[in-house]
């Protein structure tokens, strides 16, 4: 989808800002000139959008790694890293997302130790740019389904604090934190954020989707964060994964079916509710949470509406 596109569906539905993959941008980020970012932060503008940040740093150009044993591969990936530094803060950004799992896992041969070493080596040079640039650049943890390197929030204190970068940070995303931590995301919350190492939050459910589709419940981790504002320890952006409203709209736009219509209607009012709760917790809980399984009912039926007109129209087609 033309990035002009996305722009103009995150504006519709009164989101304030995209964090960007780089490589939504252009197949090899490391090709998009500063006039380029300057362009794509003009078109987020004019819809009255900012671009907030990077995620999935990675993924592009191919072969990148900061634990590989090949010195001239992990050199490789560190001035990708700077550069996407740089796009960042000509797009406008604040803060950069790494996670990229496969770049991080630890490669056959080596041992976790030697990895750790790697990625610091990395991680640091990174980190001095960003300071340079005066952005955050966070260590995301990551669950062990995913990678066998920086699991908890924990792990990832001790990297930030090995370097010692005041632009290197870490951060909690509530569907990582469901599968590899020990305590509750508020828990980790009440621990880590005063400590000044957790610059981002990402309120994703374990099972990949919003606030309110999945098991973990998001009030308590809510309150948490709110509180932690309050008394002056979070000023971080909180994002919200609404991909699968964005997938709606966009097929609602190309196939003009009304079920496509009807189940965005749906995801947004649970986008909606996700907003609600952030902005006034007088909200009943039980009743936000019963709201949300509802629409989220709504939107399985006019999948199964479709998938069953689907079939029914090619049945009917004429041989």
């Amino acid at each position: 989808m033309p990035f002009e596109e996305q722009c103009r569906m995150a504006a519709r539905m009164g989101y304030d800002a995209l964090e960007v993959a780089p490589f939504t941008l252009k197949d090899d980020p490391l090709g998009i000139s500063n006039a380029e970012a300057k362009e794509y932060a003009r078109i987020a503008h004019d819809h009255g959008l900012t671009i907030s940040g990077l995620h999935w740093l990675l993924v592009a150009p191919d072969g990148l790694s900061i634990v590989s044993a090949d010195a001239s591969q992990r050199e490789r990936t560190v001035r990708v890293m700077e550069r996407m530094v740089e796009l960042c803060a000509v797009l406008g950004g604040r803060y950069l997302v790494h996670g990229s799992p496969k770049q991080r896992s630890v490669p056959e041969g080596s041992s976790a130790a030697e990895a750790w070493e790697r990625a610091r080596d990395c991680l640091a040079q990174a980190a001095r740019r960003a300071e340079a640039c005066q952005l955050v650049y966070c260590l995301e943890p990551l669950s062990p389904r995913e990678t066998d390197f920086v699991n908890t929030v924990e792990d990832a204190v001790r990297m930030v604090t090995e370097i010692g970068s005041p632009a290197l940070q870490t951060m909690i995303d509530c569907s990582a934190a469901g599968q590899a931590e020990r305590v509750s995301v508020p828990g980790l919350i009440e621990r880590w954020v005063p400590t000044g190492h957790i610059a981002h939050v990402q309120v994703n459910d374990p099972n990949r989707r919003g606030p309110g589709q999945g098991e973990m419940r998001f009030g308590a981790i809510l309150r948490s964060l709110l509180a932690m504002q309050r008394r002056g320890h979070y000023t971080g952006i909180l994002a919200v994964d609404a991909v699968t409203l964005l997938f709606f709209v966009w097929i609602s736009i190309r196939t003009r079916r009304i079920w496509t219509v009807v189940a965005s209607a749906f995801m947004a009012i649970i986008v909606a509710s996700h907003v609600a709760v952030m902005i006034d917790l007088r909200v009943t809980l039980g009743t936000l949470f019963i709201s949300m399984a509802m629409w989220s009912y709504g939107v399985l039926g006019c999948i199964a509406f479709g998938t069953w007109a689907a079939r029914r129209g090619r049945d009917h087609a004429p041989s």
